[in-house]
């Protein structure tokens, strides 16, 4: 925390929020910087890598290409790549769960929202549903709160 300077990050995510995203920020920052001179066989900042990186005559496609690999071979190496590949597949049914329109879940209301907190928002303002005791949980299939 010293060395980043986010030294009110230590009194911890509630007094101090900014700070503390900052210095977990950089610390991931330098765990992937890390990383990659591990993977480069680089003990310093100062040791030359062991790529053979793409001159700028070299097109750009095939620079794009090189980087590319360079980047899948690291995810492949360091996050494994089934895991990756299952966190982004979660994320796109979520993303195609939550695009709208959202009709509001009142027997008698037909109102549409572009967004589910929206709708959560009209729901729990003209119709009490949070009040409602009949509710298993406060927070929706999508992670909002009802």
């Amino acid at each position: 925390m010293n060395r980043t300077g986010k030294t009110r990050a230590a009194q911890g995510v509630k007094k101090h929020y900014n700070e503390y995203k900052d210095f977990l920020q950089r610390e991931v920052e330098a765990h992937i910087c890390a990383s990659f001179m591990e993977m480069l066989d680089m003990k310093t900042l100062d040791d030359e890598s062991n790529l053979c990186i793409p001159s700028k005559d070299v097109s750009k496609e095939s620079r794009q290409k090189w980087f590319m690999d360079l980047c899948q071979e690291y995810v492949e190496r360091y996050l494994g790549y089934d895991d990756v590949m299952s966190i982004v597949n979660q994320t796109n049914a979520l993303q195609k769960k939550i695009v709208g329109p959202f009709i509001c879940r009142s027997c008698s209301c037909e109102m549409k929202f572009v967004h589910h907190s929206g709708r959560v928002r009209h729901e729990i303002k003209e119709h009490k549903l949070l009040a409602d005791k009949d509710l298993e949980s406060e927070i929706d299939e999508f992670g909002y709160y009802r």
